[in-house]
């Protein structure tokens, strides 16, 4: 009993340690976006292509919204320490509460992705087919 207790303890310390070096090497850091070139980066990398006309910023580096000729809608958001876009299809719902745009789509997860613009929200945020 007392060595498998050993062998426990053991493997639990190892396991700690593994997880601690994860942290130091940066692995826990959520993704930020942190100015128009990294929103647009994301962007660069959605399937098919996204030519950005239009892009909010949220004032914290939460997310990103951003808008093509087509009119088509797409979120950037973080996922673990990288930025990811994805574009807003039918189911998306976006709702205004105050200065916080609320955007809720089946692209996104389960979560409810908040973007507080640096700016004032433009006009072809709040009149977005997914918006309520």
């Amino acid at each position: 009993m007392e060595q498998e207790l050993a062998i426990f303890a053991a493997s639990l310390a190892a396991v700690a340690a593994l997880v601690a070096l994860a942290h130091c090497l940066g692995f826990s850091a959520v993704g930020t976006v942190a100015d128009e070139a990294d929103a647009r980066e994301a962007l660069a990398l959605v399937p098919g292509g996204f030519a950005v006309q239009a892009l909010v910023l949220d004032a914290e580096g939460r997310s990103a919204l951003a808008r093509d000729a087509a009119g088509r809608l797409a979120a950037v958001v973080p996922h673990g320490g990288r930025l990811v876009a994805r574009v807003l299809e039918p189911g998306s719902h976006l709702a205004l509460d105050g200065d916080t745009l609320s955007i809720a789509s089946p692209q996104l997860g389960p979560r409810t992705v908040h973007l507080t613009p640096v700016d004032s929200l433009p006009d072809w945020a709040r009149s977005s087919p997914f918006a309520s």
